[in-house]
């Protein structure tokens, strides 16, 4: 399941490898198979996700902890036919890594994502200080060469609607990479536009939510932003989103609450925004709650949202079900009278999101905006369900409201695994990969 160069990498690895690599061979004893995939259930794209989720949780369980993402990506990312997710008479690219079994080696999808892939794996090469970190914003800070404070004292504040970024590449234009033929030469390993992705992977988030804003034309002089199913590392960006205070004239005072059961609690921090935040009084605090939003939703301390964004909400796992937990969370949204702005990994007409929000909420809980994200993560990677790529935060959903919407008694008691089997096969029943969607820079 893991592959080594060499002996040396192998034994070098093994005090990160080892308590993983026993359980793994334990699992193969008890089920008396060479293959930890064997015997799973692989007719589409969707049965087989569940069942590399399923194995995640069998194997945690055994662990008693939850894997890294290195260790995720072995059961995620498995070395099986790209099409028929067998692991028969397999024939790997040397380029990009992709196998294919005897039937499905000529395939076309190979021909078009090559490329693709391997800049996705070069990026990963280049990126694992980042992807083993746990402080990956310190370590794009050392990456980037430049720190939070240095990089937004560079991004000139906006003093006209007219004047505000239009896109990701228009922002990025803002950022002062005067150093960069010092920073080529000094890191030739490196692509060279590295930096600039990764500038685009920290400033998404922010950004999106400024998408949601001017689609909204809401410009606040003090805002409250709720951002739900957040992790810590989103709450670890918390700093990157005084953007916000340079992008929108009206706002002086700006507050993240970033709220999930993977956040950990932080009290209200006042964060050292630069100088020129600083002369025009303006304010950044950081909050974090680890609760589910539903929960929070009840307690003495939720504070009203002027807006609340989830970033990916319907992904990995949320993609292959309606959950209890994911209805419930729905249902609060509901309840909270302020716009959401979700986003998505894909992008099409047939969203998995506004599906899921008609469900729960009704056919009335349409976008008023759902289009891909001006404001997406340029680095490409390796998407879960699909076992191709995508993008951070790709397509973008924004509801002007969701309080109020006629919930029918049944709807919000019911058992959601039902209501839902219909728009799943509707979602799930083919992968189509739209190649449009990804472009070499």
């Amino acid at each position: 399941m893991i592959f080594y160069c060499q002996d040396a990498h192998r034994a070098e690895h093994w005090p990160d490898h080892k308590d993983l690599c026993k359980t793994i061979v334990q699992m193969l004893e008890e089920s008396g198979s060479s293959d930890l995939f064997q015997n799973m259930n692989k007719k589409n794209v969707v049965t087989w996700t569940r069942e590399k989720f399923s194995l995640i949780s069998e194997v945690e369980s055994k662990l008693d902890r939850k894997l890294l993402d290195f260790e995720k990506e072995m059961f995620l990312f498995p070395k099986v036919c790209l099409e028929c997710f067998e692991n028969i008479s397999l024939e790997t690219c040397n380029k990009c890594g992709i196998s294919f079994c005897n039937d499905d080696r000529r395939s076309v999808r190979h021909q078009e994502l090559c490329k693709l892939f391997l800049l996705t794996f070069s990026l990963e090469n280049q990126l694992l200080t980042i992807r083993q970190s746990t402080a990956p914003i310190a370590s794009i800070e050392m990456l980037v060469s430049s720190s939070r404070k240095s990089t937004l004292q560079s991004i000139p504040f906006v003093t006209r609607i007219e004047s505000l970024p239009k896109s990701m590449d228009q922002f990025i234009s803002y950022i002062e990479l005067d150093d960069q033929d010092i920073w080529e030469r000094e890191n030739p390993e490196k692509i060279p536009e590295i930096r600039q992705w990764l500038y685009s992977q920290v400033f998404t988030r922010p950004l999106t939510c400024f998408y949601g804003l001017e689609k909204l034309e809401r410009w606040l002089e003090s805002m409250v932003v709720h951002v739900i199913a957040a992790a810590d590392d989103e709450k670890c960006e918390g700093g990157y989103w005084e953007v916000l205070l340079h992008l929108v004239p009206s706002l002086k005072n700006l507050r993240i609450v970033f709220i999930g059961s993977e956040v950990t609690e932080l009290d209200p921090v006042a964060i050292d925004v630069c100088s020129g935040c600083f002369e025009r009084g303006k304010s950044l605090v950081i909050e974090g709650v680890d609760l589910r939003y539903e929960d929070y939703f009840l307690t003495k301390f939720f504070k009203k949202p002027d807006i609340v964004i989830a970033y990916s909400l319907f992904v990995a796992e949320n993609k292959l079900t309606l959950s209890e937990n994911l209805r419930k969370t729905i249902l609060t949204l509901g309840k909270v009278d302020a716009p959401f702005i979700v986003t998505e990994e894909k992008f099409s007409k047939n969203s998995i999101a506004s599906n899921f929000m008609k469900i729960v909420l009704g056919p009335s809980a349409t976008p008023l905006k759902m289009e891909v994200n001006l404001f997406k993560g340029d680095i490409i990677k390796r998407d879960i369900l699909s076992g191709t790529l995508c993008y951070l935060n790709y397509g973008v959903l924004v509801y002007s409201g969701l309080y109020g919407l006629p919930i029918s008694p049944t709807n919000e008691h019911s058992d959601s695994r039902s209501e839902h089997s219909e728009i799943e096969e509707e979602c799930h029943g083919k992968v189509v990969e739209d190649m449009t969607n990804f472009k070499l820079k």
